[in-house]
């Protein structure tokens, strides 16, 4: 054999109505609430990662199979040893920025790391791994970072009795621009606003060819505001430490941040929804930073926050004797992987499953920031984000799972969108007096 085996023209016409049509349907970059809401019920996504077992099973011995993808016949990743293959070869024969992703992100960044290939992406990759603090035990605005989330936490759960996505949303986008930008960008809508038009565009994957000129428009109005910030740049945001070394367009990557903090709140909603459906786990990770972290990572694991990642080979390879033509793009399905093999796959088991050691390695069965030369930059600070704000909110109140109604212990859905997820709140009557003083110390006061 010289060559990957085909799926069926039946079983590649299924994949693509399982795999593809309800992501294009929910909406690739930003959710469509009516359509996603209507796709979840009819658990497309489980649908979706069986079937790649299915396949798995059908081709024994095979570590892809050629099915259709959006853009003509793709290699669809079957095996960890393939995962292993792609995500630990390197970024220049396995291009992180697919056409996939040229269409649904080039309209809102199209200097973006993501995007970039060669020399650029060289550059901006240690443009983005020195600001964002990537492999670093400690970000150098740690102390910042987590007084602002102090402050705005606060205020997120000031006289309310449930937190909803709508409620933390407007807030996170807040820490976003605080932390981004500096405390000057707190109410500055207009960054968020022109963000998600832009966001909201990229769902259509290019094809609205007539609203081109406005969305030109509006991205260059938005690298204004950022290049703005950044001439006046306020000490311990991330735009102070940007500096401007040539080809690495700064403001460029800021977008692309802004995207992982709505990652942050869905991962966030998602945690807090296990820990509020089991009051036990849940005073345990209010007390135990590290185990908290670990209910973090089985987050992660169980709702992967890239469900697909895309790769293009850029000159022909050899696996194995197998040819993969250059120009052919490679399909890493993160939903199935990170839960085949996995004992008790489907619940949230934080204590048994040791993620923490594999995170910051590489592991062909957890990889939720990616691996090896495309690691997400923004690992370590995402992950900090992440775990202050739990952190904060745990030590304010506790929280109950209103909906939807799920068993950490039985079969987890493979999608939840933070859109469906409600948690009451019942406040501790004394929590965040000190915190607020901390934040008050570290900010200089508001």
């Amino acid at each position: 054999m010289t060559r990957f085996p085909t799926a069926k023209a039946a079983e590649s016409l299924r994949f693509f109505t399982l795999h593809f049509v309800p992501t294009l349907l929910r909406g690739p970059l930003l959710a469509r609430p009516r359509l996603s809401a209507a796709l979840n019920k009819l658990d497309t996504a489980k649908h979706a990662a069986r079937f790649v077992g299915r396949l798995r099973q059908r081709y024994p011995g095979a570590e892809a199979v050629w099915v259709r993808g959006l853009r003509g016949p793709m290699l669809l990743a079957l095996t960890p040893s393939a995962v292993q293959r792609v995500l630990g070869g390197p970024v220049a024969s396995y291009a992180v920025d697919s056409p996939e992703k040229h269409k649904m992100l080039g309209g809102m960044q199209p200097d973006s790391l993501i995007l970039s290939r060669g020399g650029d992406r060289v550059l901006r990759r240690r443009f983005n791994e020195s600001v964002l603090g990537f492999g670093s035990q400690e970000h150098p605005h740690a102390a910042r970072l987590r007084a602002i989330i102090a402050e705005e936490t606060g205020q997120l759960l000031a006289g309310e009795t449930e937190l909803t996505a709508a409620r933390l949303d407007p807030v996170m986008q807040r820490i976003a621009r605080r932390v981004i930008l500096g405390d000057a960008a707190a109410g500055d809508q207009e960054v968020t606003d022109l963000y998600l038009v832009l966001r909201r565009e990229g769902n259509w994957l290019g094809t609205r060819r007539w609203k081109a000129a406005g969305i030109a428009s509006a991205r260059e109005r938005l690298l204004a505001r950022f290049r703005a910030y950044a001439g006046s740049a306020e000490p311990g945001s991330l735009i102070a430490r940007s500096g401007a070394a040539q080809g690495t367009v700064p403001e460029g990557q800021v977008t692309h941040w802004l995207l992982a903090f709505d990652i942050i709140a869905g991962t966030v909603l998602g945690t807090l929804a296990m820990l509020g459906a089991d009051p036990y786990r849940q005073l345990e990770a209010a007390k135990n930073p590290e185990y908290l972290r670990a209910c973090v990572l089985e987050t992660l694991r169980l709702w992967p926050p890239v469900r697909d990642l895309y790769r293009e080979t850029t000159t022909a390879l050899d696996w194995d004797g197998l040819t993969v033509p250059a120009g052919t793009g490679i399909l890493l399905p993160a939903a199935y992987h990170q839960r085949a093999g996995v004992a008790n796959a489907d619940s949230f088991q934080p204590e048994s499953r040791d993620l923490g050691s594999r995170v910051r390695g590489f592991d062909a069965g957890y990889f939720p920031f990616s691996g090896g030369g495309a690691t997400c930059a923004g690992r370590d600070l995402g992950l900090l984000i992440t775990s202050a704000l739990l952190g904060e909110l745990l030590d304010r109140g506790r929280f109950r799972l209103l909906a939807p109604v799920l068993r950490p212990a039985g079969r987890l859905p493979y999608l939840l969108p933070a859109s469906a997820i409600r948690l009451s709140v019942q406040l501790s009557p004394a929590a965040g007096n000190d915190v607020y003083q901390s934040a008050e110390h570290v900010l200089g006061g508001h």
